[in-house]
């Protein structure tokens, strides 16, 4: 048997179970209430709401939608079958460059009521973002659609939630920062002109009440243990060794490098049984054009790592519009060297990363769309 041989066993993935159905009662409240919509059609404008909710990934769109709106049911992350639900938004919007003249962003909606503890029933409109400030039209493509969904809607609140990078090893993987503050850091040439880049924005008028949030991580919240183990990671492991070996860089090998030396502190299944929510009020995540692991000194400055918020903080600024930002750690921080002091090149690194977000990314949104909720059920 040969050294790359015995690294990548086991060959067969192991199974990854369904998301649960929410038992709301548990926490003495109940399933978000669907609304109906009189659909016009992608170009109309979309209905009044008191709150938009955005998310931006299919991982999270999925934990998102079963949170909302299907929680009565298992999720496996293969599923697909809710989207159709979902209601296309592309008014004014350009063609995606990325996709094809014929598929248009900004996105897909659903319309929830949740009702708050001070009895009042918010209008609340889920939004799947399909612009990205790292891809075109970029940073102006990102303004238009967050000042679309503001002006058709007519909400006072705005939340972003999703996957993000963890800065320290306390960010541990399916754990949640929230936050009222974003800095903005942009290199793309498409950018980078902006009077934006470089400036944080911090929403100063309001904050979400954790009220709920205690109940709700400990009914609720899904435990990353369950699925972050050992045996999962050899895989992981196993998939990456190969990945390394058949690209073939003379910048990367796994020579010296251990499953033992990637699996840190904040992916320890033995820290991952409880996951915890953050409130990091006026303390900045970083927003990113650019995939971004965290460095030295980031700690201190930043509570996350994203790549899009900083924009809608902008934006919703200039209309009076709070905002807030719930972000899942969903690719924590990463080893730059092994065990032994080896350093660990920054290709393996950024695949591991890349590996532990494809795998995981699912369960942890979970736990940010519940974060989420809980802020909203606490209104």
């Amino acid at each position: 048997m040969s050294r790359l041989s015995d690294k990548i066993l086991p060959a067969v993935a192991p199974t990854m179970p369904p998301l649960p159905i929410i038992n709301w009662e548990s926490i003495q409240n109940e399933a978000p209430l669907i609304l109906p919509i009189n659909y016009q059609g992608p170009d109309a404008s979309l209905p009044a709401a008191d709150v938009v909710v955005i998310t931006w990934t299919n991982a999270e769109w999925s934990a998102f939608d079963h949170v909302f709106c299907n929680s009565g049911e298992l999720r496996t992350s293969e599923d697909i079958s809710w989207q159709k639900d979902w209601l296309a938004y592309a008014k004014n919007a350009p063609p995606a460059p990325a996709i094809g003249t014929n598929y248009h962003l900004w996105g897909f909606y659903r319309m929830v009521q949740i009702t708050g503890q001070s009895g009042k029933a918010l209008r609340v409109l889920l939004f799947k973002a399909q612009a990205h400030l790292a891809y075109d039209p970029y940073l102006k493509g990102l303004q238009d659609m967050t000042n679309a969904l503001l002006e058709d809607t007519g909400a006072k609140y705005l939340y972003s939630i999703g996957t993000a990078g963890g800065v320290s090893d306390t960010d541990l993987l399916g754990n949640t920062v929230v936050t009222n503050s974003a800095h903005l850091m942009m290199t793309n040439g498409n950018n980078i002109p902006s009077p934006y880049n470089n400036q944080t924005f911090t929403c100063t008028d309001w904050f979400p009440s954790f009220n709920l949030m205690d109940s709700t991580k400990q009914q609720l919240f899904y435990s990353l243990s369950n699925v972050a183990s050992w045996v999962q990671y050899q895989y992981l492991y196993g998939e990456l060794c190969t990945k390394i070996y058949n690209n073939g860089s003379p910048l990367a090998s796994m020579d010296g490098i251990a499953v033992t030396d990637l699996v840190n502190t904040p992916l320890n299944p033995d820290n991952l049984k409880q996951p915890q929510t953050a409130n990091c009020k006026d303390k900045p995540l970083l927003t990113t054009d650019f995939y971004y692991i965290a460095q030295p000194g980031d700690a201190e400055k930043y509570c996350i790592l994203e790549m899009d918020d900083a924009v809608l903080a902008q934006v919703a600024s200039t209309k009076a519009v709070s905002y807030v930002f719930v972000r899942n750690v969903s690719d924590p921080v990463v080893p730059s060297n092994t065990m032994a002091g080896l350093a660990i090149p920054d290709v393996v690194r950024n695949e591991w990363s890349s590996f532990i977000y494809d795998t995981f990314g699912f369960y942890t949104s979970y736990n940010g769309a519940l974060s989420t909720w809980a802020t909203l059920a606490a209104f």
